[in-house]
């Protein structure tokens, strides 16, 4: 076999696809950790020995209690019983839903594999993000293994949306390739009979683009297995052509120059922090230098360096609501007041834990950092959003609960009446009262707000499809 390649430790996940860097860690049977920052989720994957161990997502749809609930394998009750509990079992709700005896181990075991396997899934299919990992050994936590680290590549492949397959294969359709030895023995890949007969195609031709006109080949599952040789190094192409043109990029360059923050990433000036994110991370899967492929002119990669810098500096502006609000006084032609730095010092990154703390049911770390930014600035009715669901959720009480919550996100609407995660939150309360009609209208109500809201969706398609 080849000599695996180190792990990286970060990157861009349009230039290390998910699968690369999972056959990497198989091929060196890394131990360590993955942190996976998506456009609408942030992922943690542990690995042992090259092997899935354990894998988290921040997502509401991968809410673990929440997945409980909907199966019926658990009552609201008893997920908020299992968070108020959970520091007596290292910060872990899966832990403290076994150790309190809240869950069947034969009923909940096979869906954890699911769920993983589901995140691990997501992440294979993202078109952008980054990537960071730490190699070392991992701190105690719950194992959920999803299998052999080989086969489960073959099964993400299986899985993963065509529409992804064909953004990762499109650039290589006209280019040569050729067979290798590759990372591992390919009966280790675990194909079917079906995607063993497909491999024989890839001697027939020398492009992918000659090989998909043979009359009745199977050309989705053909590109799937394609794609999984390519990635455990079995399959080796040619630098693919460039389609960008020197001059038409030049010529864009001098367009974005000209523009402000928020025509640049194509956003409005009141759009959410999510909403900046989201946008940066549109223009970065066009515009990064590692995205203009080898071989091509010197010039090209400075180019698209220099647009990245500019669409950096947009986002690294408007994502600090300091930056952003100075910024914005500047482009109306104001004065920025002053402002105590020492006080708004670290805001962002307070609220950007905060968030993270509540998706991971680290409720009353959450609150009181929520009331440390409340106090520090008022005016942001996001603050008191966030705090209000994780009020909401640390409660046993529900009916007073439910009051407090309220209040807190009637507060959220007054002092930023375009927040559209304090209508998220409203509508998930409702939910968990049971109050579906009233639910999905606040859902409705959010994606009104921002369209781009990927929860909120979520909750109105589940929602619809138990009418």
């Amino acid at each position: 076999m080849s000599e695996p390649s180190p792990l990286p430790l970060s990157g861009t996940l349009e230039v290390h696809s998910w699968l690369s860097l999972l056959s990497l860690a198989a091929a060196s049977q890394a131990t360590g950790l993955f942190e996976l920052t998506l456009p609408d989720r942030q992922l943690t994957v542990h690995l042992r020995k090259g092997s899935v161990d354990h894998v988290e997502s921040n997502h509401f749809g991968d809410d673990l209690g929440e997945i409980l609930i909907q199966r019926r394998l658990l009552t609201a009750e008893q997920r908020n019983q299992a968070v108020s509990a959970a520091a007596q079992f290292d910060g872990q709700i899966l832990g403290a839903l076994f150790g309190l005896g809240l869950v069947n181990s034969n009923q909940i075991l096979p869906l954890l594999s699911t769920r993983a396997l589901s995140i691990l899934t997501d992440a294979a299919g993202a078109e952008s993000g980054t990537f960071l990992y730490t190699p070392g050994e991992l701190a105690g936590h719950p194992a959920m293994p999803v299998g052999e680290r080989w086969p489960l590549l073959s099964e993400l492949v299986r899985r993963m949306p065509i529409a992804s397959v064909h953004f990762r294969l499109k650039p290589f359709l006209k280019s040569s390739f050729r067979k290798a030895k590759g990372r591992v023995n390919p009966a280790e890949l675990g194909l079917n009979a079906q995607e063993t007969r497909l491999v024989t195609h890839l001697s027939a031709a020398s492009t992918l683009e000659a090989i998909l006109k043979t009359p009745g080949l199977d050309s989705e599952n053909f590109l799937r297995v394609t794609y999984l040789l390519k990635e455990t190094t079995h399959l080796l192409f040619d630098a693919p052509e460039t389609t960008d043109d020197l001059a038409s990029l030049k010529s864009q360059l001098a367009k974005m120059a000209k523009l402000d923050h928020f025509h640049l990433l194509e956003i409005s000036e009141m759009a959410a922090i999510n909403e900046v994110r989201s946008a940066y991370f549109k223009a970065a899967k066009l515009y990064h230098p590692d995205t203009v492929p080898p071989q091509s002119p010197r010039e090209m990669v400075d180019v698209k360096s220099e647009i990245f810098s500019l669409i950096g500096e947009a986002y690294r502006t408007l994502s600090n609501p300091e930056t952003r609000q100075a910024y914005l006084l500047k482009l109306n032609g104001a004065q920025p007041a002053e402002v105590d730095i020492s006080a708004v010092l670290g805001a962002e990154d307070k609220f950007r834990k905060a968030c993270a703390l509540v998706k991971t049911r680290k409720l009353a770390e959450a609150v009181t950092l929520l009331d440390e930014l409340i106090t520090l600035q008022p005016q942001e009715g996001e603050y008191y959003a966030w705090r209000g669901y994780a009020r909401y959720l640390t409660v046993p009480d529900k009916v007073s609960a439910h009051a407090a919550a309220f209040k807190d996100f009637k507060q959220a609407i007054e002092k930023n009446p375009k927040c559209a995660q304090a209508y998220y939150f409203m509508g998930q309360v409702e939910k968990l009262s049971g109050k579906l009609e009233v639910a999905s209208k606040y859902f409705a109500q959010t994606v009104e707000l921002q369209p781009a809201h990927i929860e909120a969706q979520r909750e109105i398609r589940l929602l619809s499809q138990r009418k």
